[in-house]
């Protein structure tokens, strides 16, 4: 047994929990307009018109494959539709359907609605300062940074 903290008391343990009750809240919300927690995402993405596929993975910041996946899952429900690109065949395009514009409001007041719960009891301060918190967590976590905690031994004697 080692002598780290238990994970309920760690930032990542916190992070954790709040991610999940967050999802949970979210998947109940959505449920009614027939979304899951992501879908909201590449409708939100897909809001401001035609993205390739690329593009749309890269705005989502997750790989190809997930959001080919995604798009799939979207086109059989009927709100987004594909298209080869008119400049370029060998590029999908992707644009809501009417189907999934009618959808765009619905999942705005969605977001907003879970935005008021997360920020329920907080000052205003309060919010800005743990926007800027997160936005540095999620800057140690992109730059891959390695710290103390992520060296292991045998990286530590290569050095």
């Amino acid at each position: 047994m080692t002598n780290a903290p238990r994970i309920d008391f760690t930032l990542l343990g916190a992070l954790v929990h709040t991610h999940k009750a967050l999802r949970q809240r979210g998947d109940r919300e959505l449920a009614r307009h027939g979304l899951r927690v992501g879908q909201d995402l590449v409708l939100l993405r897909l809001a401001d018109g035609p993205l390739s596929q690329a593009q749309l993975a890269e705005r989502l910041r997750v790989e190809p494959a997930t959001a080919s996946i995604m798009v799939r899952r979207l086109a059989r429900a009927g709100l987004v539709e594909r298209r080869a690109d008119a400049a370029d065949a060998r590029v999908t395009r992707v644009g809501l359907t009417a189907k999934g514009r009618a959808l765009e409001a619905p999942v705005r007041r969605v977001w907003a609605g879970l935005d008021r719960s997360l920020a329920a009891g907080l000052a205003p301060a309060e919010v800005r300062a743990l926007k800027s918190l997160l936005a540095k967590v999620r800057q140690n976590l992109e730059s891959r940074r390695p710290n103390d905690a992520e060296r292991t031994p045998h990286a530590a004697r290569a050095r």
